[in-house]
Formats: structure tokens, C-alpha cells, sequence
């Protein structure tokens, strides 16, 4: 079956001119064999049916989308009739004629052009003879000319054999070829991570230093900002980068809640404009303020490629671009419109197709087609409108947030987060268990002992909830610093954010839980230094990576914020460290490894039987694909962390397993 759907896509770009042709073939050729140079046997109805068959190929766009399944096996078995089949039966009805032998001849070539997989061909081409054979048998009443052309068979079978094999054979290499310049660009992107995780590292290394030595403190923070940016817009371009490359890259496990209005507004400023009069063409209008839910650095790319491609077609000097946001019924949107060259309506069916181009002779046709799989991942869409000479017209539509769509993503994004209640108190643990159970969130309701043991290391969660006022204080240890933590106590407390009234928190738990988990505020989740007792801050970590700079660099941060460091260069280095009785408190374990990468490397010590098997293992990767993450869960690395990760994000990653 995968076969065939793969014959169809590789087929599918030539498919309307198969169509048109085979339609149109067979009934002139008629006219040819018929009448010009007359044959011993021809037949209308045959020729009628096999045009009749090739005709809904030539208007395979406008299949209902509910037929659009059968279409590739439609294909195939069009093309066995209309070719093997046809052929065949025609050189078998007129004695094999050297007329009909030449046709033949055509037609396996054609066949080898159409059908891409070397079994079905076969197939097709035995099958094929076999019912031309038996057609031919029967409305001979069993006569068939016994003076068979065996000389002809040779070379019917050396075009078959040596043809097929030619052309498969450059076919795969093609694919081999596109296959490796994708797993290429994609190494790329990841390695570059690397690089940029140890000069983000650098950077902030060279701020903490700089507090201690304030001189031209502005000009250096000033420089160090705009590094750090531009590192995270070289991040956000690399991720864009594999998203083009790979359709099932988005993941909708880090969306989050965002105001248009906010996205729109960094879009319009943050745009690489060529000229001062390009910004100045911009009409933003915001009249009423939305949600949506999804990606923004991905949205924000959306809009780069809308600007980009509008600022290409631009034709005149009165050239502007409108962004304006609408309500309906069902949709909010964001309507973007420029009064630029405009898109001719044959081509706008296409323009979502990957790879399509129309204009652009730098461009790889895979903007827009990025554009709708975004939209669609936010369980929206978007729609062109354009006319040619005048203007152009795209509305991204967002599901508003009491939508069935919506709601479906939340529930699919929730699906994936866990969430941890930590009490003692036994009505606290009933209430919270009766609450949790009626809702749609996955939770674990624990104590503090659960909590301190060590088999805490092998969960993680993404909210964790702490009765405030009744729990063991070594677990304020634990969750301190650790990421989207909420507090709840009997007392009011009104001077930090993530302090909650705990009668407050059982009235409106589903609106608290949700707005922790989807919302992109970033206010601080950790216990003010008066209510959590201060960490350690002489844990020994062993960093084990094989890039030099990310290592050293790595280290002398940590070093540097109160941590020993111990490093390995690779994961046998770090087996024998831990085996000379070095007492570690927790490892950052790189992924990609000479020899011994960090997954073999984490098996290798959680199978051993000495001391060490169960310390906390943290992943360090660049690779942040869900089925890289599912490796590292299940590899017995207790969390992880995607290069290049900032100061706060790492040291606190640390803290939550110290």
C-alpha cells in the first residue's frame, strides 16, 4: 500500500498531462490506425473505455476529499489497463504486426516512466499480457495467429529489464541525494547549537564578571543584550529551518497563550526591512485584542515569510501592506493585504504546495507551505485571495476560545503534562484527589517522604503544586527554583504572584491549573529566600560532553555560580570517573558521543551495581524533537535540557535535583 501511495506522490506533479493525454490519445489514434493507415483489428469501444478512465486523472484536484484516498491506486490500475493491458491485446489481435510491436515497445517505456516501484511494474507487465492473452484467446474463439515473433520477446524483455533498472536505479539516487541534503541541513542546524550554547555561556559568564567589575557597565550590558538576542533569533531561525525541512517537527507540547496584539506589534518592529520607507508602508490595526494559542516565534516567521514575499512583488511606489485584526462567528483573524503585483488565479491553488514557486528564482517554494502548516498546527488555517495586477489577500484564521477546535488542542496539549500535588495533610490529599479525578488533567497527589526518596527522580512533572503551610521543609529544598511551581497556604499572601489562598485555589483550580500550564507568563516561580532554606551550593556536577567549548565553558559557569565541576569527554571517561569513587551529585550527559554516546553511557550506569546507578542524570541536547525527548525518559535520565540553555534555566534545572 505504501508503494502505491508513493508512485502516485512521486507521479502526482505529472498527473493532469497523463490524464489530458491518455484521454485525448487513444480516440486520435483511433483516427490514425482507422482510416489514415488501416490495421487488421482496432476497437472504438476499447479505446473509449481506456480514455474514459484516464479523464478523471486530468481533473485530480477536484476529487471530493473523501475519494482523494483511492486516487493513487485508481492511478496505478488505470495505467496497467491503459498500457500493458491495451498494448498487448493489440499487437495479440493483429498478429503481431511490426505497427503494433513498435507501440509496444512505446508502451513499456511509458510504463517505466509512470510506475516508479520495480515489483508492481512486473507485476503490472505479466498481469497485463496474461488478460490481453485471454481477451485475445477468447474473442478468437481460441484461434491465435501460432506464428508468434519470438525475436521480438528479447527485446520486450530487455527493454523491461534494462530500462527498469536504469531508471530506478537514477531515481533513488535522486532520493538519496534530496534525503541526504535534508539530513544534512538538519545536522547542520543541530550542530550549530553547540557553538552557540558555548557562546551563550560565555556571555553570561562575562555578565556575572562584569557585576564585579561595574566599569562601562551600560556599553557592556548593552552588548551583551544584543548578543543574547541575537543568538535566540539565530535559535528561533534554526528551528524554523527544521520545521521547513520536516512536517511532522511541530510539536504542540510548549504552545502557549499570546496576544496578537503583542506578536503583531514585535513582527512590525523587528522585520529586517531593506529600505526606512518599507517599515513606513506598514498599517497595523489592532481594533480588539485576541488570544491564540500555539508557538509566537513561530507565527512571527509566518508573518516574515507574508512580508518578505509581499516586498518581492512590490510594483509601484504607493506600495503599502495592511494587518488588521477581525472577528466572526467562529474565527478570529488576522487579515494581511498589500497592493502589490497579485497572483494570477491559475496559480493560486498551488501556492500552498511545497516546493512551488512562481517568480522567484532564489526561492525554494517552501514559505507559504510553511505558513499553512503552522496555521493548521494552531488548528486554524489560511486562505489567499488575489487579484492579478491589483492586490493580495491572506486571512490566518485562529480558533476563538470557546471553540470545539480550540478546546480540542488545549486538551491535547494538557494530555501530555503532569501535574504534582505535594501535602501531608490527609483531608488535603482527599480533596485534591476529588477534585483532580472530575477534571481532564493527568496528576499525582504525593507526600513528603515520596518526595525526599529517590525514586522521585525517576518523575517528571510539569506543574507542581505545594500545600504551603503543611509540608516537610526539606521539600522546599527540592522544589525550590524549579520550574512553574505554585504555592498554596491558608493565609493571604499578596506579595508573591505564585502564592495562592488555598479556598481560592479549590473554587477556581481548572482556571489556575490552565493558566499555569498554557499561559506564557514568566514571573518567578521560587520561594523568596525568607520562606526556602538556601541550596547547596558546593554540589559536585560532572559535565560530560565532547565539544570542547561546550564543556569548558559549561563548567567555569557553574564554577562560577557556586558548584564544583568535574568534566569528561566523552561517557567511558565518565564511567571510570565514577568508578575512582568521585563523589557526584548529579551529571549533565551530552547525547552525541564518539564511541559511547550519553544514552549507552546513562544505561550503562543505571545496569551497573555499584553506589552511583541511581544519581540524577540531566540530558543535554539540541535535539528537542519529541522522539529524541521519549529516548532520554526511557534511557533512565531522570530530565533534560535543550542547548543553548540561558544561566536561569540551567542553574535551576540543577536545583530542582540537588
Amino acid at each position: 500500500m505504501n508503494a502505491i501511495k508513493k508512485i502516485y506522490t512521486t507521479s502526482e506533479s505529472n498527473l493532469t498531462v497523463i490524464g489530458w493525454l491518455g484521454f485525448l490519445g487513444y480516440p486520435v489514434y483511433y483516427v490514425i490506425w482507422h482510416y489514415l493507415y488501416p490495421q487488421p483489428y482496432d476497437s472504438l469501444l476499447l479505446r473509449s473505455f481506456c480514455s474514459v478512465i484516464f479523464l478523471p486523472l486530468a481533473f485530480h484536484r477536484y476529487w471530493p476529499e473523501t475519494f482523494k484516498k483511492w486516487l493513487p491506486y485508481y492511478y496505478v490500475t488505470a495505467i496497467g489497463i491503459g498500457l500493458p493491458f491495451f498494448f498487448s491485446f493489440m499487437m495479440l489481435m493483429n498478429n503481431w504486426s511490426d505497427i503494433w510491436a513498435m507501440s509496444l515497445m512505446a508502451a513499456l517505456f511509458l510504463h517505466i516512466l509512470t510506475i516508479y516501484d520495480t515489483k508492481i511494474l512486473v507485476f503490472q507487465a505479466i498481469a497485463g499480457f496474461f488478460f490481453a492473452y485471454l481477451c485475445a484467446f477468447l474473442l478468437k474463439d481460441g484461434y491465435l495467429n501460432p506464428d508468434v515473433k519470438w525475436s521480438y520477446v528479447p527485446i520486450f524483455l530487455f527493454a523491461y529489464i534494462f530500462g527498469t533498472l536504469c531508471y530506478v536505479k537514477n531515481k533513488n539516487s535522486n532520493e538519496n541525494k534530496i534525503s541526504t541534503t535534508k539530513s544534512f541541513g538538519a545536522g547542520i542546524a543541530h550542530e550549530m547549537r553547540n557553538p552557540l550554547s558555548a557562546l551563550k555561556h560565555s556571555l553570561y559568564l562575562s555578565q556575572d564578571l562584569l557585576k564585579e567589575q561595574p566599569q562601562n557597565k551600560e556599553k557592556l550590558e548593552q552588548i551583551f543584550n544584543d548578543s543574547v538576542n541575537t543568538i535566540d533569533n539565530a535559535l528561533d531561525t534554526i528551528e524554523i529551518l527544521l520545521t521547513s525541512i520536516d512536517e511532522t517537527r511541530i510539536s504542540t507540547s510548549s504552545f502557549k497563550l499570546h496576544s496578537i496584539e503583542e506578536t503583531l506589534n514585535k513582527v512590525t518592529h523587528s522585520f529586517g526591512y531593506n529600505h526606512y520607507e518599507d517599515k513606513e508602508s506598514i498599517q497595523l490595526e489592532v481594533k480588539r485584542d485576541f488570544s491564540y494559542l500555539g508557538s509566537e516565534s513561530l507565527l512571527i516567521y509566518t508573518f516574515y515569510n507574508l512580508m518578505k514575499n509581499a516586498f518581492h512583488y512590490k510594483e509601484n511606489n504607493d506600495f503599502h501592506i495592511s494587518i488588521h485584526v477581525s472577528q466572526d462567528e467562529k474565527y478570529n483573524k488576522v487579515i494581511f493585504r498589500d497592493n502589490g503585483r497579485g497572483i494570477e488565479k491559475k496559480e493560486l491553488k498551488y501556492i500552498f504546495d511545497d516546493f512551488y514557486t512562481n517568480g522567484k528564482n532564489n526561492g525554494f517554494g517552501l514559505g507559504l507551505p510553511f505558513c499553512k502548516r503552522v496555521m493548521r498546527a494552531f488548528h486554524g488555517d489560511i486562505f489567499c485571495r488575489s487579484v492579478f495586477g491589483q492586490w493580495t489577500e491572506f486571512e490566518l484564521a485562529f480558533p476563538k476560545e470557546t471553540s470545539p477546535e480550540l478546546e480540542k488542542l488545549k486538551n491535547t496539549i494538557i494530555s501530555h503534562k503532569e501535574i504534582l500535588y505535594i501535602t501531608d495533610t490527609r483531608p488535603h490529599q482527599l480533596m485534591s484527589d476529588f477534585l483532580f479525578s472530575n477534571s481532564k488533567f493527568p496528576y499525582k497527589i504525593i507526600n513528603s517522604n515520596a518526595l525526599i526518596c529517590e525514586d522521585f527522580y525517576t518523575y517528571r512533572y510539569d506543574l507542581t503544586i505545594v500545600d504551603l503551610d503543611k509540608i516537610d521543609a526539606r521539600v522546599k529544598n527540592k522544589i525550590n527554583n524549579k520550574d512553574n511551581v505554585i504555592y498554596l497556604s491558608e493565609h493571604q499572601q499578596s506579595n508573591q504572584a505564585n502564592v495562592i489562598n488555598y479556598r481560592d485555589f479549590i473554587e477556581n483550580y481548572q482556571k489556575i491549573i490552565l493558566s499555569n500550564l498554557l499561559s506564557d507568563d514568566n514571573h518567578i516561580k521560587s520561594l523568596p529566600s525568607s520562606q526556602a532554606e538556601h541550596l547547596s551550593e558546593k554540589s559536585k556536577i560532572l559535565v560530560v560532553d565532547d565539544n570542547q567549548s561546550v564543556l569548558k565553558l559549561t563548567s567555569l559557569l557553574l564554577e562560577h555560580n557556586g558548584f564544583i565541576t568535574y568534566q569528561a569527554s566523552e561517557g567511558a571517561d565518565a564511567i571510570k570517573m565514577l568508578d575512582n569513587g568521585e563523589n557526584i551529585d548529579i551529571i549533565i550527559m551530552d547525547l552525541e558521543m564518539p564511541l559511547m554516546d550519553g544514552l549507552e553511557t546513562t544505561r550503562k550506569i543505571r545496569a551497573s551495581q555499584k553506589k552511583y546507578n541511581n544519581i540524577p542524570i540531566i540530558g543535554h541536547t539540541g535535539d528537542d524533537q519529541r522522539s529524541t525527548i521519549d529516548k532520554i525518559l526511557t534511557s533512565g535520565m531522570n530530565d533534560y535540557i535543550i542547548k543553548p540553555s540561558n544561566k536561569t534555566q540551567l542553574i535551576n534545572k540543577l536545583q530542582s535535583w540537588v
